[in-house]
């Protein structure tokens, strides 16, 4: 450890380690190759890297609703209802779990898959991912609204939703995935108002068995490019763009 100057160092151990996690050097001096003189040497926990981690995300139940929580990172995930018999879910902008103010920033995969009760789900300003199959075979959706940071939409997220009549695609997604909106027979209006889709980021038979004559609204300067990509996504041939 030639010419080390260092005051003071610190570092954690891989997360697959037993043994303590945290690890604080003081060096007072460097008296010589491979040699350093320490004031202080401390174990500071002794908690794995997985108790450390089980402390730092909880899960949360706020007005019925159930979320996994970050309270490091203050952010939250919608892991479900409480009951499969809820009609309305309402994602929040935030929750407090322990006393921390947390975002709510995603929608966890199979979140709200096969309730058969569910009519309306309003979408907070911070999330910004639908995992896969979130809201799947949910006969009874008819209207989800919100979800202006939307970025991510996954597999399957609204596949078999029969009932569901609107979707609003807002400025900032970027990625809908394979069989998305498959057999959403009714849903008869979609605005695209992000311009950041492209062939690869559209998965297979996304808009397949949507309404036939769907009406799809675009912006100008993607018109003609989206018109080319929804088809071969499976939206409808009589499909009516604006």
């Amino acid at each position: 450890l030639k010419d080390v100057d260092y005051k003071s160092y610190s570092f954690t151990v891989s997360p697959a380690s037993k043994a303590y996690q945290y690890f604080k050097l003081e060096i007072l001096d460097n008296c010589g190759d491979g040699c350093i003189q320490m004031s202080e040497f401390t174990l500071k926990g002794t908690e794995t890297a997985e108790a450390a981690k089980k402390e730092t995300v909880t899960t949360a139940t706020v007005n019925k609703l159930k979320y996994a929580v970050n309270t490091k990172a203050k952010t939250a995930v919608f892991t479900g209802p409480s009951k499969k018999t809820v009609t309305k879910i309402d994602i929040p902008n935030t929750v407090k779990a322990g006393g921390v103010k947390c975002k709510v920033i995603g929608i966890q995969a199979s979140a709200c898959k096969g309730l058969k009760k569910l009519t309306t789900v309003s979408i907070g300003e911070y999330v910004t991912s639908i995992g896969k199959s979130a809201f799947a075979g949910c006969p009874k959706l008819k209207t989800v609204t919100g979800g202006k940071k939307l970025a991510t939409i996954g597999k399957q997220a609204f596949k078999d939703c029969a009932v569901l009549a609107k979707f609003t695609f807002y400025t900032k997604v970027k990625s809908i995935g394979d069989k998305a909106f498959y057999g959403c027979k009714k849903l008869k209006t979609l605005v695209f108002k992000t311009e950041k889709l492209t062939s690869g980021a559209v998965g297979t038979d996304a808009f397949k068995g949507t309404y036939k004559k769907a009406a799809i609204t675009c912006p100008k300067s993607k018109k003609k490019d989206y018109k080319k990509l929804l088809a071969k996504k499976g939206a409808p041939k009589k499909a009516k763009y604006k």
